[in-house]
């Protein structure tokens, strides 16, 4: 049986507190004065480095718990850094809490948070200061909305803008099929982790037909990688149910292929585009399309390869960054230059 999630979430807000504390303590002794902010990946720091302030010292939340094996429970789901970091934050923003002792405790903790905007339940949040959301649905969505010329730049040749396009493209049909496959009730046996690009190389070529989505190929591939007990029959009665909904009948064909074509897809004019595609998708999608970018990114010896992440972090023009509501906010907090 799983842990409990707020147990989970409780012990990994622990491990950080006490990574940020040791962290302050050390601080303290070489009578220095630091500022701490807690990130969820490697890329998210290596991002900070270039703007950072020198006082402002990165914790990587992934790193912290890949390197603490006693947090872990009998749950198999990814370690969701995201609501860890939201709960310390919660935990130095208000009296009482789990690392707060008494009132005045506070000022010892000069603790910030970052976190992509698709974390779960953040807009039910009311707004922390020393929380810093991205304006886009992650920081490669922030980067390539920002940065117009970013991916023309790339040291080792641009990408056509063609094949720019066509990951936009799938990603969207990506991200509005996973609000549509959400509603899925045994979400246990049908995870839509399979489809996500953020942990994991996803197959393509097993569900897209040409730059469209096919919804019941796209259902079988994630039974076949899940290893799913869905019968055929199952399988069937979820693709109709999910075609003969109001959302699938007005997006899909009879056979599950998407009704709009790219040539009418404008991201300029399609609403809430940078907020709701996963970065990931696209760049692991601009690979799917683009031989020269798969030669370059992918790899078969790892599940995921961050080297097209980082070519987009050494190339990207901070200054763009400066338009940004998460610029505004930091800056102000004297966390970024």
């Amino acid at each position: 049986m799983a842990g409990n999630p707020f147990d989970e979430t409780a012990k990994l807000a622990n491990l950080l507190a006490a990574q940020a504390k040791l962290k302050f303590d050390y601080s303290l002794f070489l009578k220095n004065e630091r500022k701490l902010i807690v990130v969820e990946g490697t890329t998210d720091k290596e991002f900070l480095s270039n703007i950072k302030e020198k006082s402002v010292d990165c914790i990587v939340a992934n790193s912290v718990f890949n390197n603490n094996l006693s947090f872990k429970t009998s749950t198999v789901k990814p370690v969701n850094c995201k609501k860890a970091i939201v709960q310390i934050i919660q935990g130095i923003s208000r009296y009482p809490s789990f690392i707060i002792n008494k009132p005045n405790d506070i000022d010892k903790w000069d603790l910030y948070g970052m976190v992509d905007l698709d974390c779960d339940g953040l807009g039910a949040l009311a707004p922390m200061e020393r929380l810093f959301v991205t304006d886009t649905h992650d920081l490669e969505t922030l980067m390539l909305s920002t940065d117009d010329t970013l991916l023309d730049r790339l040291e080792w040749g641009g990408i056509p803008q063609d094949d720019a396009n066509k990951a936009y493209f799938v990603a969207y049909q990506m991200s509005e099929i996973r609000e549509i496959l959400s509603d899925c009730h045994d979400q246990d046996a049908f995870d839509l982790g399979y489809i996500s690009c953020g942990s994991r190389q996803v197959d393509f070529k097993s569900f897209l037909q040409e730059t469209k989505v096919c919804l019941p190929d796209l259902i079988k591939y994630i039974v076949k990688e899940s290893g799913s007990i869905y019968s055929s029959a199952k399988t069937k009665k979820l693709i109709d149910k999910l075609l003969g909904s109001k959302e699938g009948k007005k997006k899909f064909n009879s056979k599950g292929i998407l009704k709009q074509d790219i040539s009418s897809f404008d991201i300029s004019s399609t609403p809430n585009f940078w907020t709701s595609v996963n970065g990931h998708d696209v760049l692991q999608l601009i690979q799917h399309f683009n031989a020269d970018a798969y030669a370059k990114y992918h790899s078969d010896s790892t599940p995921l390869n961050r080297n097209f992440e980082m070519s987009l972090i050494n190339t990207y023009d901070y200054s763009c960054f400066q338009e940004t509501e998460l610029y505004k906010k930091m800056k102000a907090a004297k966390i970024v230059n």
